[in-house]
């Protein structure tokens, strides 16, 4: 942040030198990307943010850096790259206790339309561990935000969430 905002003002943000989006999430995921294949690695999962089918998204306007926009296109490269992977758009990150929540998948956006769009960070990891485990999450990208606690049933069962879920971004 570049100086403190006016009451009411969103903060000018910058990238520091060699931080731009495109270096970091477009070069760096790529150069990463191509490693990996290189090595004979069997998955990569890769956990991004919502808001990348929105070009006006206001995560694209920080610094001018079009974050979601370079993350999406090395998205696209990994699934290109004929790697199996899987890809999860995470909502807004929750520093509360994860396994207490239903969690809901969806694709392109869906819940930013939705109120409650957001889920505990211990979720999107343990979410991350078991599309490692289960063959359900493979070469698949979908949206993850869960419901508010005490809404719904506790996800438990992971082979049928990623079941709810399809191949590409």
């Amino acid at each position: 942040m570049k100086q403190k905002p006016a009451e009411g003002q969103r903060p000018e943000m910058y990238f520091e030198e060699g931080g731009m989006p495109e270096t970091v999430d477009w070069l760096g995921q790529k150069t990463q990307i191509d490693l990996a294949k290189d090595a004979g690695i069997q998955h990569i999962v890769v956990i991004g943010s919502m808001g990348g089918t929105d070009e006006n998204h206001m995560l694209n306007s920080i610094g001018n850096g079009k974050i979601l926009i370079w993350k999406r296109k090395a998205e696209q490269y990994l699934i290109d790259s004929g790697v199996p992977y899987t890809i999860i758009h995470a909502g807004g990150l929750l520093d509360k206790a994860g396994g207490q929540r239903e969690l809901t998948v969806g694709k392109n956006d869906e819940f930013l339309a939705n109120k409650v769009r957001s889920i505990p960070r211990d979720d999107v990891a343990e979410v991350a561990v078991q599309s490692l485990l289960l063959e359900d999450a493979l070469n698949k990208g979908f949206d993850l935000a869960s419901k508010e606690e005490g809404q719904g049933s506790v996800t438990k069962d992971f082979a049928a969430l990623f079941q709810q879920t399809r191949a590409g971004l």
